[in-house]
């Protein structure tokens, strides 16, 4: 996977390898997409192999008293 990264100083070019297995992205619903938006979060399961639809997270709840 060759991902590019603009962190508003420069462009920095990453460049990572599964030794097994390949990289599983989120999926979207827009068959005409051709780019999504994932959080770092997502991203960063991308590169350690782990599929996101696999991971089963948490609900967060908000206090409604602020």
């Amino acid at each position: 996977m060759k991902l590019l990264w603009w962190d508003r100083d420069g462009l920095t070019l990453y460049y990572r390898r599964l030794e097994e297995g390949t990289f599983r992205f989120p999926t979207t619903n827009d068959p005409e997409a051709r780019s999504i938006e994932i959080s770092s979060q997502e991203l960063s399961l991308v590169l350690w192999g782990i599929d996101p639809a696999s991971v089963k997270r948490p609900k967060r709840y908000v206090c409604a008293n602020r």
